[in-house]
Formats: structure tokens, C-alpha cells, sequence
């Protein structure tokens, strides 16, 4: 909690409206995000100019943004503003440089942090695709014995 505030002393607050984008698709970002108030959606865009939605971010105090910042590379996907009045902190990058430089323990703790983060990302991922699967071959069964000419 401590370390998140000093992270945040420097953050710029922005407030963006409905559809606004926060994080433009293949721009480069070395900044970290976090969601204050309001809602987002994470969006990718093909090269055919299709747009799927991949995620809805709605809880308070969530982070986004971390892996173009962790590997310094354009973001995957685009970040927008779901709902009017969309709060979000913006840390840049080289602040947390000047914050590691001073409190040498805060980087391992932070890059600790969000290790946790994708992990938990990838194993609720991962619990969505087995639910899905399950729900999937549970609908066929179902399917099968419902509408015997489909054997």
C-alpha cells in the first residue's frame, strides 16, 4: 500500500469520456495505467479493420498497460473509455527509473507485483477456456439428445 502511494504521488489523473481512447493499438507506451473510476474495454483491431472486444475492465484500482511497459514494445490492443467520466492514473515510466534509483527494494517489489498480476490473468484465462469447453461439449450433449438425426 505504502509503495503503491509513493508510485501514485507523481501519477497525472486524466478523465476521459465515453469511447475516448486511453491506449492506441501498436503506439509505444512506457507508462502503467490504473483504473480509478469508471469502466474500459480492451480492444484489438485486425488487419482487415475488424474490432473485437477481448476484455471489459471494471473494477476500480485495476492496472493495464504492463506488458508493452514490461517489454517496452507497441501495445497489443487498444484501451477506451467504457463509460463517461472514465478516472485513470497515468505513471510514466521514467519516474518509476527516478523511484528505483532512490528505494532500491521498490523495484523488486513492483516488478514482483505485477508478475502476480499476469499470473492471475493467465490462470483466470484459463478458467474461462475450461468453463467454456465444458459448457461447449456439455450444449452438444444436450444438442445430441434433443435432435437424434445429428448422431
Amino acid at each position: 500500500k505504502e509503495d503503491w502511494s509513493l508510485i501514485l504521488d507523481q501519477a497525472k489523473c486524466v478523465t476521459y469520456s465515453k469511447d475516448e481512447p486511453i491506449v492506441n493499438q501498436f503506439e509505444n507506451y512506457r507508462k502503467i495505467f490504473q483504473l480509478v473510476r469508471g469502466r474500459c474495454r480492451v480492444e484489438i483491431k485486425s488487419s482487415t479493420n475488424n474490432v473485437r472486444i477481448l476484455a471489459h475492465i471494471l473494477t476500480g484500482d485495476a492496472i493495464f498497460g504492463e506488458i508493452s511497459f514490461l517489454e517496452d514494445s507497441p501495445a497489443s490492443a487498444s484501451v477506451l473509455a467504457d463509460s463517461n467520466d472514465t478516472m485513470v492514473y497515468v505513471v510514466q515510466g521514467y519516474y518509476l527509473d527516478v523511484l528505483f534509483g532512490e528505494y532500491p527494494g521498490l523495484s523488486g517489489r513492483f516488478y514482483r507485483y505485477l508478475a502476480l498480476l499476469l499470473s492471475n490473468r493467465l490462470k483466470d484465462r484459463e478458467d474461462m477456456e475450461c468453463e467454456f469447453r465444458e459448457t461447449t461439449k456439455h450444449s452438444r450433449r444436450h444438442s445430441y439428445l434433443a435432435n437424434p438425426t445429428s448422431y
